[in-house]
Protein backbone atom coordinates (compact mmCIF):
# COMPACT_ATOMS: atom_id res chain seq x y z
CA UNK A 1 0.00 0.00 0.00
CA UNK A 2 1.31 3.43 -0.91
CA UNK A 3 1.76 6.00 1.79
CA UNK A 4 -0.33 9.18 1.43
CA UNK A 5 2.75 11.33 0.87
CA UNK A 6 4.26 9.12 -1.86
CA UNK A 7 3.00 10.98 -4.95
CA UNK A 8 5.12 9.08 -7.49
CA UNK A 9 3.24 5.78 -7.13
CA UNK A 10 -0.43 5.33 -8.02
CA UNK A 11 -2.77 5.09 -5.04
CA UNK A 12 -4.83 2.49 -6.83
CA UNK A 13 -2.88 -0.60 -7.78
CA UNK A 14 -5.66 -2.49 -9.56
CA UNK A 15 -7.57 0.11 -11.62
CA UNK A 16 -5.23 0.09 -14.59
CA UNK A 17 -5.04 -3.72 -14.57
CA UNK A 18 -8.84 -4.03 -14.55
CA UNK A 19 -9.08 -1.58 -17.48
CA UNK A 20 -6.43 -3.53 -19.39
CA UNK A 21 -8.24 -6.82 -18.84
CA UNK A 22 -11.58 -5.30 -19.91
CA UNK A 23 -10.03 -4.08 -23.18
CA UNK A 24 -8.51 -7.51 -23.88
CA UNK A 25 -11.93 -9.16 -23.95
CA UNK A 26 -13.41 -9.82 -27.42
CA UNK A 27 -15.46 -7.69 -27.72
CA UNK A 28 -14.08 -5.32 -25.10
CA UNK A 29 -16.23 -5.06 -21.97
CA UNK A 30 -17.61 -1.75 -20.79
CA UNK A 31 -17.48 -0.94 -17.09
CA UNK A 32 -21.21 -1.53 -16.92
CA UNK A 33 -20.98 -4.91 -18.67
CA UNK A 34 -18.19 -6.05 -16.34
CA UNK A 35 -20.22 -4.94 -13.32
CA UNK A 36 -23.21 -6.95 -14.60
CA UNK A 37 -21.06 -10.07 -15.11
CA UNK A 38 -19.59 -9.75 -11.62
CA UNK A 39 -23.04 -9.26 -10.09
CA UNK A 40 -24.21 -12.49 -11.77
CA UNK A 41 -21.34 -14.19 -9.93
CA UNK A 42 -22.56 -12.73 -6.62
CA UNK A 43 -20.02 -9.89 -6.42
CA UNK A 44 -21.89 -6.67 -5.63
CA UNK A 45 -20.35 -3.85 -7.69
CA UNK A 46 -21.62 -1.06 -9.87
CA UNK A 47 -20.25 1.23 -12.56
CA UNK A 48 -19.45 3.87 -9.91
CA UNK A 49 -16.85 1.53 -8.37
CA UNK A 50 -14.98 1.34 -11.69
CA UNK A 51 -15.18 5.10 -12.11
CA UNK A 52 -13.66 5.52 -8.64
CA UNK A 53 -10.90 3.05 -9.46
CA UNK A 54 -10.08 4.90 -12.65
CA UNK A 55 -10.14 8.30 -10.94
CA UNK A 56 -7.83 7.09 -8.14
CA UNK A 57 -5.47 5.60 -10.70
CA UNK A 58 -5.38 8.81 -12.77
CA UNK A 59 -4.50 11.04 -9.81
Amino acid sequence: MCSPCDNKKPRNLCGSKIAQLRRQQKPALSQQALAAKLQLQGIDVDKMLFSELKRDNDS
